[in-house]
């Protein structure tokens, strides 16, 4: 497509930094190679759109000009209830079960809740590569459910989100969460900042993104009580900044601006 001779403007999203994310997906020599190609392809791009301001970034410190629109999501139509104090308390995290997510971290988490007599429960969506290798690892709290249709249902029926992943562009997952009105624990990743940026500090936990579960659990178990789901504010956030209709009508914009040569 970058070496065709089109003559109606193209535009391509970048989803992630491909120098960042396929050595860690795909294997160091392999990753590298496909990053180079990626990246080689989004360099011939004229019309490129970067999902976050992390990505816009990240490209234009490789000389890549792009313009950012960030992500967006449907909006919740599904019914909350809310958590009673002696419910256990609902974790649920979302993603490929690849390196890239740190996974491990998640389930090191549940060990030390466990250990704290913290009734809980660790719900796992996703599957890849290291779900046998977690499934052994894992203790009788946590429960994956491998690919799923309804994750918005899942997610309505949790309390906590969770992300330890060490590469984002900007993670759908996370603004579904923040529509299911969920409250947050994430690592400090620059996407998962721009995110939580834009909520009340009492909706969210960060912790080092190269760090274990046991050297900030702590800290975690001090603040958990006060990010109990707020969940009407919470979707507000979404609503006001991570709408599809918001997503919908930059890009409208962009498309109205190539039809008319500018």
């Amino acid at each position: 497509l970058s070496t065709s001779k089109l003559t109606t403007p193209c535009i391509t999203t970048s989803l992630n930094f491909p120098k960042e994310d396929y050595p860690s997906k795909f294997g160091f020599f392999r990753g590298r190679y496909m990053a180079f190609l990626h990246t080689r392809y989004l360099s011939s791009c004229s019309n490129l759109v970067s999902c976050s301001e992390y990505i816009y970034r990240s490209l234009d410190s490789i000389g890549i000009k792009s313009r950012v629109i960030q992500n967006g999501t449907v909006l919740s139509v599904l019914t909350h209830a809310p958590r009673m104090l002696e419910q256990p308390l609902k974790l649920i995290s979302v993603g490929s079960l690849i390196p890239r997510k740190n996974m491990n971290f998640i389930l090191e988490l549940s060990d030390l809740l466990n250990r704290e007599n913290i009734s809980h429960t660790l719900t796992i969506l996703g599957d890849g590569p290291l779900r046998q290798e977690l499934e052994a690892r894992a203790n009788s709290s946590v429960d994956f459910l491998g690919n799923v249709v309804e994750v918005r249902e899942h997610l309505s029926q949790s309390d906590i989100f969770v992300s330890a992943s060490y590469s984002e562009g900007l993670p759908n997952t996370v603004l579904e969460a923040i529509s299911e009105g969920l409250s947050l624990l994430l690592s400090d990743i620059p996407p998962h900042i721009e995110i939580t940026k834009k909520m009340e500090d009492s909706h969210y936990i960060h912790f080092p993104v190269n760090c274990t579960a046991s050297s900030v659990f702590e800290s975690i178990l001090h603040e958990i009580d006060s990010i109990t789901p707020a969940r009407e504010e919470i979707k507000k956030c979404q609503v006001e900044n991570f709408s599809d209709s918001s997503m919908s009508i930059k890009y409208q914009s962009l498309y109205k601006e190539l039809y008319n040569g500018k």
